[in-house]
């Protein structure tokens, strides 16, 4: 919502990822209010008129736009990781009390860790060369992990310290 000394001009102006959210639904919902007495409307006062200044503050909206929503999605993401690691965890419980004797004799064996960037959310996965029986997919997508519970770019990206867990 542009505005001109109080007076509405432009209304739902699509900026930044909305303009090219080929169904990807980037930026549905979000509606930004804005005071650009800085602008000079147009005749009709429906619009403004197309100048450098107009395009700049465009151009910066579209950036604004892409930084919430990017850490909007980066929020939701660590949020549904956390909470599928939750579950996982309070599954898991008895599992994982059975599998830590043999977990004690992996360790001391070397593991040799292969990295791989996933081609969709560019996340690093570190990943041990002997789960890659021949050879690895490229282009290599999370979707694609040898380990079941680890196929998805929402889960954050590896470090050294938890890939030679794996």
């Amino acid at each position: 919502m542009m505005y001109h000394k109080n007076r509405l001009i432009k209304a739902h102006e699509k900026v930044g990822c909305q303009i090219k959210s080929s169904g990807q639904r980037s930026g549905v919902g979000v509606i930004g209010v804005i005071e650009c007495n800085f602008l000079k409307p147009a005749h009709n006062k429906q619009d403004f008129e197309y100048t450098k200044e107009y395009r700049l503050t465009l151009a910066a909206l579209g950036l604004k736009l892409n930084d919430y929503w990017r850490e909007k999605k980066e929020k939701k993401a660590k949020e549904r990781a956390f909470q599928a690691l939750e579950r996982k965890s309070q599954e898991g419980d008895t599992e994982e009390t059975e599998d830590e004797d043999g977990e004690e004799d992996e360790e001391e064996e070397e593991v040799n860790v292969m990295w791989i960037q996933c081609e969709e959310c560019l996340k690093w996965r570190g990943i041990s060369t002997h789960l890659f029986a021949g050879s690895v997919p490229d282009p290599f997508r999370c979707s694609m992990h040898p380990i079941p519970s680890l196929r998805s770019c929402l889960l954050p990206e590896d470090t050294e310290e938890n890939a030679e867990v794996r």
